[in-house]
């Protein structure tokens, strides 16, 4: 119910935000390295860097993408056995009482580790892990 509430959410800020509007990708399916598959992730000047440690020369079958960035961010994750760095916990809060919510901004890192289950929508991604 909470991740329900949670893309509810998502999806009612990309609806009222055209600024938020989501890079669009698209590619094909097959066999790549990951410092071919990253530069894919990088159109439009988006910014994605490798934590020490991953080796970019490991490769993976890269299923086809069709959407936006972060879909394509999902399909990278769980093709190479990726996480994306969580971020800072944001300062602001919306009207009523909650926690901080750690919110990825600028270049993206991907370190090794159990990709969370990545939910897309538009510009948004959400992470959720059990």
């Amino acid at each position: 119910m909470i991740r329900a509430a949670i893309l509810a959410l998502v999806a009612a800020i990309l609806a009222a935000a055209d600024p938020l509007a989501a890079t669009p990708l698209r590619w094909p399916a097959g066999r790549l390295s990951l410092a071919d598959a990253t530069q894919r992730l990088e159109v439009g000047g988006n910014r994605v860097w490798l934590a020490d440690g991953v080796d970019d020369r490991i490769e993976a079958e890269l299923p086809a993408v069709d959407g936006a960035w972060w879909d394509g961010v999902a399909a990278v994750c769980a093709a190479y056995g990726l996480r994306p760095d969580e971020g800072d916990a944001a300062e602001e809060r919306l009207d009523g009482q909650g926690i901080p919510v750690p919110l990825g901004h600028g270049t993206l890192v991907l370190s090794s580790g159990h990709a969370p289950e990545l939910r897309t929508a538009g510009s948004l991604a959400v992470a959720l892990e059990a």
